[in-house]
């Protein structure tokens, strides 16, 4: 079954009391005492970029897409998937940068059980997002490097890679180097 990097149980308590902190304001009401909340799951989040995809110097993941810094955590609420944040290293305590209650959490969500379901290797669990082709995955990288991906989210002319299946890196890099990716400015 695969795995997500270690993440210190320190980091997590900071980043579940920082998401506690806000849940009030985002969810509308003062929540019961007796709600559940929990972090399920947490993934370091990779940046695929139009302008690595497009110059074609490689069919591997590993090559061309870059790590944030940031991790990415499923938060449940009463054992729903109701919403996520996004976390960064600041001076050795991991700080919320973005909560955000959204049906994302739910698909990811999804994607995880999927993947819990059927595949039964112990490889390593990424997010990654092409932002300018509006694609969400899980990236499964395993022994040697190969990687899958399980499209959780993508824009609708790639919308049939959304479909419960694994794609092979190279197959999602060729699929996304075929469309023109949307026209914007990154200024992170």
């Amino acid at each position: 079954m695969p795995h997500t990097d270690r993440i210190s149980e320190a980091a997590l308590d900071d980043v579940a009391q920082e998401v506690g902190k806000r849940l009030p304001q985002l969810l509308g009401s003062e929540l019961p005492p007796t709600t559940a909340v929990a972090i399920t799951a947490s993934f370091a989040v990779f940046d695929l970029s139009s302008d690595r995809i497009e110059a074609g110097i490689s069919n591997d993941l590993d090559a061309l897409a870059a790590r944030t810094g940031r991790l990415h955590h499923q938060i449940a609420v009463d054992g729903q998937p109701l919403l996520y944040a996004r976390s960064v290293l600041d001076h050795d305590t991991r700080t919320v940068e973005e909560v955000t209650v959204s049906p994302t959490a739910k698909r990811i969500d999804a994607a995880i059980d999927w993947i819990d379901a059927n595949v039964p290797e112990d490889d390593l669990a990424r997010l990654l997002e092409a932002r300018a082709y509006h694609l969400l995955a899980i990236w499964l990288v395993g022994d040697g490097g190969k990687g899958r991906v399980l499209v959780v989210e993508a824009a609708n002319r790639l919308e049939d890679l959304v479909a419960r299946q694994l794609h092979p890196e190279s197959e999602l890099l060729r699929r996304l180097r075929a469309v023109e990716p949307v026209a914007g400015i990154d200024l992170a």
